[in-house]
C-alpha cells in the first residue's frame, strides 16, 4: 500500500513522494500501472519519476528487469514505457522505489475566496511569481460543505466559494520567505482569510479535508461521474467559470476539487441514476467540460 512505504522509512528521515488521494488503500503496483500522481506531483512529479527499476512478467511468461536503478539513464527507457501501461505490457512483481529525504520545514497556507475565479487567479499569480509549492489544491463550495459534514465540524469556512491549499517545503528561511510572498499574492487576488500551519499535525489537518474530498462527496450523492482534464494554469479562471455555466445549463451540480498547481481538473458531476435519462445528461455535461479544456489548449488526461 502506498502510505505503508513512507510509514516504513519515516523513522530514518525519508518519505515516498507520490501521494494519490487514495494512498491509504491504493497499491504501489496499481500506481505503477496507472502512473499515478497526487497532491505533491506539482513539485515532485508522478510515479514514473520515483521508480528506479522493475521486475516484470511479460505476456509470454518470461521474467525481465526494466531500469538499472538510476534516476536517469542513457539507455532506451523501457521502464518509463511500462509505467502507466495499465497491464497491457505485463505485470510488475518487484518495484524499486526512489525515496526522498524529508524536508527541514513545511508550511501549509489555507486561503478562502468569494469566487472560484479569484482562487484561480491566486494560482496564476503564485506560479507567475516563480514560487514552486510542493502542492496547490482547490476545493469549491460544494466540496467544502461535503467535507465539513463528513468530519462533523467546520474545518473550512462554509460560505467560501473556494479554498486554496498551498504547501511550501524546503529549508526554514526559504519556506518562510515563500510563505510570506504567497500570502501577499493570495490577498492581492482577493483572499478573504488566510491561515498558516507550521506544525506537522496542523499541516496534516488542513490536508485531511482534501484527501477525504471524494469520500465526502460520496456521502451526499448516490453516484457521481469524475472528469479528468488538464488546462494551462493561465486559463484556470476562464475554464472554472465555464464549468459553472455548463453546470447550470445542464441542471446538474458539479463539485470541483483539483490539482490547481498543474491545472489538472477533477470536476465531479453529481446525479442520481434513478432519474430519467440521467446518465446521458451526465455524459453530455462531461463531454462539454472536456471540450472547454481542449478549447484553451488543454488535454484529456
Amino acid at each position: 500500500i502506498n502510505s505503508w512505504v513512507t510509514r516504513a522509512v519515516a523513522g530514518d528521515g525519508f518519505y515516498y513522494a507520490p501521494d494519490p488521494s487514495s494512498q491509504v488503500v491504493c497499491s504501489i503496483g496499481g500506481n505503477v500501472a496507472e502512473n499515478s500522481g497526487g497532491v505533491h506531483c506539482l513539485k515532485y512529479g508522478v510515479t514514473s519519476n520515483h521508480v528506479l527499476g522493475l521486475e516484470v512478467v511479460l505476456p509470454d511468461g518470461s521474467v525481465t528487469q526494466l531500469g538499472n536503478g538510476l534516476a536517469e539513464s542513457q539507455e532506451l527507457d523501457l521502464r518509463g514505457a511500462f509505467i502507466g501501461s495499465e497491464g497491457t505490457l505485463g505485470i510488475a512483481t518487484e518495484i524499486t522505489l526512489r525515496l526522498l529525504r524529508a524536508p527541514e520545514c513545511i508550511n501549509v497556507l489555507l486561503a478562502d475566496f468569494e469566487t472560484m475565479e479569484s482562487a484561480g487567479e491566486a494560482v496564476r499569480a503564485v506560479t507567475a511569481a516563480g514560487l514552486l509549492p510542493a502542492g496547490m489544491e482547490i476545493m469549491d463550495n460544494v466540496t467544502i460543505n461535503a467535507v465539513n459534514d463528513f468530519f462533523g465540524y467546520d474545518e473550512y469556512p462554509r460560505d467560501a466559494a473556494a479554498v486554496l491549499l498551498i504547501e511550501l517545503d524546503g529549508q526554514e528561511a526559504e519556506v518562510q520567505a515563500s510563505a510570506q510572498r504567497a500570502e501577499q499574492l493570495c490577498r492581492g487576488a482577493g483572499a478573504r482569510g488566510l491561515r498558516r500551519a507550521e506544525d506537522p499535525t496542523e499541516c496534516a489537518v488542513l490536508w485531511k479535508g482534501r484527501k477525504s474530498a471524494f469520500s465526502a462527496v460520496g456521502k451526499i450523492t448516490p453516484t457521481y461521474y469524475v472528469q479528468d482534464g488538464v488546462v494551462p494554469r493561465s486559463s484556470l479562471p476562464l475554464v472554472l467559470a465555464a464549468i459553472e455555466r455548463l453546470s447550470q445549463e445542464h441542471g446538474l451540480p458539479v463539485a470541483n476539487v483539483f490539482h490547481a498547481g498543474d491545472g489538472n481538473l477533477h470536476p465531479l458531476i453529481l446525479y442520481s441514476a434513478a432519474e430519467p435519462d440521467a446518465e446521458q445528461r451526465v455524459k453530455d455535461l462531461g463531454a462539454a467540460i472536456l471540450k472547454e479544456c481542449l478549447a484553451v489548449g488543454g488535454s484529456i488526461s
